[in-house]
């Protein structure tokens, strides 16, 4: 109710009316954020053994693509077993996440916080790991919720070389290309590690309590432990500085893992028009999902904004130029590739200069009777250098059903929340 009319207002102000009208119980309602903060603490969820539970309740701020077949090759991915909420191994009362991929099988395990999309930001959590040679961290900037080894992105993991020291490690995939990022200490030379040789303060390694921190910020990546910096890294390639999914990483490792929190740093959040001060925009798609009969081009939409198309991958496998064309901003995959395919939802990662988009074809019809895969497409991952990592799951296809596009996704209203 608007008051316009003076003589009223004094009346009402009087009679001690406008006061009352003040502080009445009107409640109005709060905007949504659209750079949300994200924490988690696990204390609102039931303790679980290996054996018990659905982990359904995790699935309140984590996607689930941790144990469905999440490849188009029929991949399996981590057995719901392998992660649980738990009580705290130093502190009963506290409630922590425990994820148990120690296993090749489970190599590759993955949680994805829902409803953030995100760009900048500053992460830190309390983890408490177990195994020797194991690592585990957080991978970001993911323009579809995809493994870390099968999508563009950046990822910052600790690695346990032994009880007495771990050492950070940065990655980087562009065009899933994955490659080692180097990385400098905090006064330049080699990057340390958090070991007695580097650092008074140093406890053990293994079986404690650290606190680590990951920041992205523009070009500038940096990882920290217990408020000292260890490694920091610039990454300039226009495919590393999407916004993006944000997920937690584990790799032949076991840990527990609490007091999530990640502070959004960015002023305004995606925009899938792109950037028009970037020198290099993104490609953008305004439907992401297509469907096709079998036997049938596919014709996809995609504003490419000038930019020439410098990967197309389905899944880890890259689609030869034999096999799509491109007029202005309509991309054609040949009816003859997609049969090869056969029927099903397959996911395809478009890059430019300017970054990243992903799409989803669903084919309808029977089965393809033919077993020959497409030329330049294989079933079979390359193998990965593993070095001591002992990452030993065999990686078959790598697009997934918990599929968002970077052009098409939905920013949930996290209430920004302060830790005590």
């Amino acid at each position: 109710m608007k008051i316009r009319n003076a003589a009223l207002l004094l009346t009402l102000s009087c009679l001690g009316l406008a006061q009352a009208f003040a502080s009445s119980n009107v409640q109005v309602k709060a905007e949504e954020d659209p750079t949300p903060n994200f924490d988690e603490n696990f204390e609102s969820y039931q303790i679980e053994t290996r054996d018990s539970g659905t982990r359904e309740d995790i699935g309140a701020n984590w996607t689930n693509a941790w144990y469905q077949k999440t490849g188009d090759f029929d991949e399996t991915g981590c057995a719901p077993d392998r992660f649980y909420v738990t009580s705290d191994p130093v502190n009963a009362d506290n409630k922590v996440l425990k994820v148990d991929t120690a296993s090749a099988n489970e190599s590759f395990f993955y949680l994805t916080i829902k409803g953030l999309y995100v760009k900048d930001f500053r992460l830190s959590f309390d983890l408490y790991q177990t195994a020797v040679n194991g690592w585990t961290g957080f991978n970001f900037r993911k323009p579809i919720d995809g493994r870390y080894n099968g999508v563009t992105n950046v990822m910052m993991v600790e690695r346990a070389w032994s009880a007495d020291s771990f050492g950070p490690q940065i990655y980087r995939s562009v065009n899933d290309s994955f490659m080692n990022v180097e990385m400098e200490g905090p006064e330049g030379g080699e990057a340390l590690g958090w070991n007695a040789a580097n650092f008074e303060e140093f406890t053990s390694a293994l079986n404690t309590w650290h606190k680590v921190t990951i920041e992205a910020i523009g070009d500038v990546f940096s990882f920290s432990v217990n408020g000292k910096l260890l490694a920091k890294a610039t990454i300039a390639k226009n495919t590393a500085r999407n916004y993006g999914f944000v997920s937690l990483v584990s790799c032949v490792s076991a840990a527990y893992y609490d007091n999530i929190h990640l502070e959004n740093l960015d002023e305004t959040p995606f925009n899938p028009g792109g950037d028009t001060s970037e020198e290099h925009q993104p490609p953008t798609m305004e439907n992401t999902s297509y469907e096709v009969e079998l036997g049938k081009d596919a014709v996809v939409q995609v504003d490419l904004h000038g930019e020439a198309i410098t990967s197309l991958k389905q899944a880890k496998n890259e689609v030869l130029n034999q096999y799509f064309t491109v007029d202005g901003n309509t991309l054609t995959l040949s009816s003859d590739y997609l049969s090869r395919l056969g029927a099903g939802r397959w996911t395809f990662v478009l890059t430019t200069q300017g970054g990243s988009v992903a799409f989803s074809i669903s084919i309808v019809g029977p089965a393809s009777s033919s077993s020959e895969a497409p030329v330049g497409s294989s079933s079979e991952t390359p193998s990965e250098d593993k070095g001591n990592s002992g990452c030993g799951g065999e990686i078959i296809g790598s697009s997934l059903a918990a599929f968002a596009a970077l052009s098409g996704v939905a920013l949930l209203a996290f209430k920004r929340k302060k830790k005590e």
